[in-house]
């Protein structure tokens, strides 16, 4: 029993890296403009991508604006 509650928490612990995949779209054209925001859902502040590819609006957190 604590074997599987292990593994739920390993697996919760698993980041996608969408940042990784945002950056390859940036260098395949795909990015269409940006914009500064003061909120988006629950980002605040929010930095927000509009691609020409779905998903077409990619929300950027404050500490990784520089990025």
């Amino acid at each position: 029993m604590i074997l599987n509650s292990l593994i739920i928490i390993k697996k919760s612990n698993k980041m996608y890296p969408y940042h990784n995949k945002i950056k390859q779209r940036i260098k395949n054209n795909e990015l269409l403009r940006y914009e500064y925001v003061e909120k988006y859902k629950s980002i605040r502040p929010c930095l927000l991508l509009h691609f020409d590819t779905d998903p077409q609006v990619r929300p950027i957190r404050e500490h990784r604006f520089k990025e």
